[in-house]
């Protein structure tokens, strides 16, 4: 078993002798690439804290944040790969803009996607971002994100696919409220899952800064 009193800014969220779900922080890769030190990386920091082999389930966007399955054994991995796609995967995401429920179906390469918006919650007018609670059906490259910004809904702090005056205009209103973001900070979390192998739903908080960015946020708001 893994000792969680050293996994540090990783947490530990459940351990059988099957699978393991743990929290994984923004600006931390899953497993490593060709130009990336495989030592820091989710998998490889797991892996040598772990006395038996484990196994990538599945994977997040390095900036994304939340619940990641690794495999204790060959069989578990194949059982979860066979039921994968049945599995409920819920994310929460800060946007700029608001919207209504809805169902986004836009091919991504060449490959159908589909994204469903299943709660939202307006916060604050002045900064124009709501939460989103967002369930992903498909698991196309960066899949929410753009999909997010084709309905004029860019996730906070995204530079790649969304607004860098916004997201500017955010780390400087946050600055003069006395947090600093990193440009590497994205607000997109994965917080529920619910595996379909197992019948089982592992969830996990939003990260600390999102708390402090509400909080100041809402100060501000009361303010006007």
């Amino acid at each position: 078993m893994i000792d969680p009193n050293r996994l540090k800014s990783i947490k530990l969220i459940f351990e059988d002798e099957d699978i393991v779900v743990v929290n994984k922080p923004s600006n931390m890769a899953v497993h490593g690439g060709a130009s990336l030190d495989r030592k820091g990386t989710l998998f490889g920091i797991l892996q040598q804290l772990s006395p038996t082999k484990l196994y990538p389930v599945h994977r997040l966007d390095k900036a994304t944040s939340g619940l990641v399955v690794l495999a204790k054994n060959a069989d578990s991995v194949k059982k979860l790969g066979q039921t994968w796609e049945q599995s409920e995967k819920v994310y929460y995401a800060w946007v700029f803009g608001k919207s209504e429920p809805k169902t986004i179906t836009l091919d991504i390469d060449g490959q159908s996607a589909k994204t469903e918006i299943i709660g939202t919650r307006r916060m604050y007018d002045r900064a124009n971002i709501s939460e989103l609670e967002i369930k992903l059906w498909t698991g196309r490259t960066h899949q929410i994100r753009r999909h997010l910004t084709a309905e004029n809904l860019a996730v906070v702090m995204d530079d790649k696919y969304g607004d860098f005056r916004n997201n500017k205009a955010f780390r400087r209103q946050m600055k003069a409220l006395g947090i600093s973001i990193s440009k590497k900070t994205l607000f997109l979390h994965a917080g529920r899952l619910r595996i379909a192998s197992r019948q089982t739903e592992f969830t996990c908080d939003v990260p600390e800064l999102w708390r402090e960015c509400a909080t100041k946020l809402g100060s501000q708001a009361g303010n006007l």
